[in-house]
């Protein structure tokens, strides 16, 4: 069984019409008129942390009969976890995990793929997006830090925030000098502050200052803002300016994994709250603006929660629990949801919008109409799928939806040992979703969808796949959390 795709992105070039596909570390650029694979890139190897604990017992201190012997260490590609693509489609900005690395490459009109920058974040990123200019990223990481960095950085900004990070390594010299201080037990203590300086001369000082000009970060970036906990998602916002001839007001919004949804405003006063939306009981995993002043978030809980979001005044809720236990047939104490996805699927009018959820480990898209999310009649359609439903693309009215051909439907750690062809990628309209009919296999997608890509290991395979369940928090008899 080949390797599904774990992420796709969709990308709109006036030429022609592209599909960017990962499996594991590959990129496939996919043509979407004829199918054909316009180019592919895959990540280079890296070290894992078996070969970090080798090189550390290697140089340890221990006495030879203590010291096991390991097996060669493994080697592999670090995955492509995330995708984001330029309005103008002529970037891509491809996020891998275990290098922690952002890379933005350039997409010509025929789809082939040149990197143009790579950058190594000091956490590994968590969620990524650009700004509405398309001219910035937007990074939050596993530590609860985001950060704004330019889509190509000028030499001249990477230089300066290099040199900023080596004076900040440097050791402090005293400020202080004979002609400031006069008494004795003050010189005495500048004299011990002196040789505190020269001592971090020495190779156990000069290792922690390696250390530390090596946790950051040597280009131009800035610090955004700061979550407690993990940040899930992070998005983009707009405005229309108040008055004629004022600039549009941008936001920052960020979900985190202790229920938080916070409203910040763009750069460079992301520093500045404006809201919290407060009503999540679990972690909140994927936001969606499906209009310029409602925000739906979904995440742990068994509903999805419309805001709005500059308000911070929840609207609404729409259950998504009986959906889920129609398609996966769960007890209600098994249920456990996992929003994956949120995307808008826009129609023809602002009327026929449509919600799209994906859930983890489901094998359906379940969809609704925008103008009924505020409704207390709304109801969730369901769209049954072939495979646990990992990542969707939309292209003029076609939904593209990647499945995975791994694992049993509806489970996420059992593997499917059909002799059955799945493919992992497939296509369809809205109308035949709505139907629930559908062409799964076209023509655009028959050579992608036989094309071996890369191994897998069913361990690392999961990791990859489903990484928003094992978000949930344990927690005791009497809801608390339990510490981790």
């Amino acid at each position: 069984m080949h390797h599904p795709f774990q992420v796709i992105a969709k990308i709109s070039r006036p030429e022609k019409q592209f599909l960017l596909a990962a499996s594991g570390p590959k990129l496939l650029c996919v043509n979407l008129e004829d199918g054909t694979i316009a180019s592919q890139w895959q990540a280079e190897v890296v070290k894992t942390a078996a070969v970090s604990e080798k090189l550390k017992t290697e140089e340890s201190n221990e006495p030879p009969a203590k010291k096991r012997k390991t097996a060669q260490p493994e080697q592999e590609a670090p995955n492509v976890t995330a995708i984001e693509i330029t309005p103008d489609g002529s970037h891509a900005v491809i996020v891998t995990g275990e290098d922690k690395t952002i890379r933005v490459f350039h997409v010509s009109s025929e789809g082939v793929l040149t990197e143009k920058s790579q950058r190594c974040m000091a956490k590994r990123p968590s969620a990524i997006t650009l700004t509405n200019e398309g001219n910035m990223i937007l990074c939050a990481d596993k530590f609860g830090d985001a950060y704004s960095l330019p889509l190509l950085p000028t030499p001249e900004q990477d230089e300066a925030a290099r040199q900023a990070a080596v004076n900040i390594a440097k050791p402090r010299e005293p400020a202080a000098s004979e002609t400031t201080v006069h008494s004795k037990a003050n010189r005495r203590a500048l004299e011990y502050q002196r040789k505190q300086a020269e001592e971090k001369t020495k190779d156990n000082a000069q290792e922690k200052d390696h250390l530390k000009l090596k946790e950051t970060l040597l280009f131009a970036h800035d610090l955004l803002l700061g979550h407690v906990a993990m940040v899930i998602d992070i998005i983009a916002a707009q405005k229309p300016p108040v008055k004629e001839g004022q600039r549009p007001r941008s936001y920052v919004i960020t979900s985190d994994r202790d229920e938080h949804i916070r409203v910040s405003r763009g750069p460079p006063q992301s520093h500045v709250i404006e809201s919290f939306c407060l009503g999540h009981g679990e972690f909140v995993s994927k936001l969606c603006l499906v209009d310029p002043d409602i925000l739906v978030s979904g995440g742990g809980d068994d509903d999805l929660f419309v805001w709005d979001w500059l308000g911070g005044r929840l609207l609404s809720k729409l259950s998504l629990r009986s959906a889920v236990i129609r398609v996966t047939g769960q007890s209600e104490d098994d249920c456990k949801i996992a929003v994956s996805g949120l995307w808008l699927l826009p129609g023809t009018t602002a009327e026929q919008n449509r919600l799209l959820i994906g859930c983890e480990g489901v094998p359906a898209l379940f969809h609704c109409a925008v103008s009924t999310l505020q409704d207390d009649n709304a109801t969730i359609d369901t769209f049954p799928l072939d495979g646990n439903l990992l990542d969707l693309a939309i292209d003029k009215g076609l939904i593209i939806v990647s499945i995975d051909n791994i694992h049993k439907p509806t489970s996420v750690t059992d593997i499917d040992n059909s002799t059955i062809f799945k493919p992992r990628l497939q296509i369809f309209t809205l109308d035949e979703a709505l139907q629930n009919q559908t062409e799964t296999f076209r023509h655009q997608l028959v050579e992608v969808n036989e094309m071996m890509t890369t191994e897998w290991h069913e361990k690392s395979l999961r990791t990859l796949l489903y990484g928003i369940g094992p978000l949930r928090k344990r927690r005791n008899e009497y809801g608390a959390d339990l510490e981790e």
